[in-house]
């Protein structure tokens, strides 16, 4: 009885440990500038009916987002995932992930 209950508390603390660092993570990207050194504004082509982690990972590969993860996640709790509107869309240095979702589901496309 006594090895199930540490390991239920073992597992719990784990579990509790992991959210927290995920937490601090997750809001740590949120609030500095995606790609540290990135001088040049970056062009991004998003197609119609392109998935959303489609285009989290064009954005990485691109060096406009630094954490697909954290990315995912704020548009998951804003509830933007599924809102992106296709377009050419201009990213320049410095915006933060906050901004670039906004400016995806505002539709602020490239003119």
């Amino acid at each position: 009885m006594k090895t199930f209950y540490s390991k239920k508390v073992l597992f719990i603390s784990a579990a509790f440990i992991f959210i927290i660092a995920l937490s601090l993570s997750f809001f740590f990207d949120i609030k500095h500038p995606p790609v540290p050194g990135r001088n040049q504004t970056v062009l991004v082509d998003i197609h119609r009916g392109e998935r959303f982690l489609t285009i989290v990972d064009t954005l990485q590969s691109k060096g406009v987002i630094r954490n697909r993860l954290s990315f995912y996640l704020l548009a998951l709790v804003k509830g933007d995932a599924h809102h992106i509107k296709a377009g050419e869309y201009e990213f320049p240095p410095g915006i933060s992930p906050s901004a670039i979702l906004d400016k995806l589901v505002k539709g602020d496309i490239k003119r």
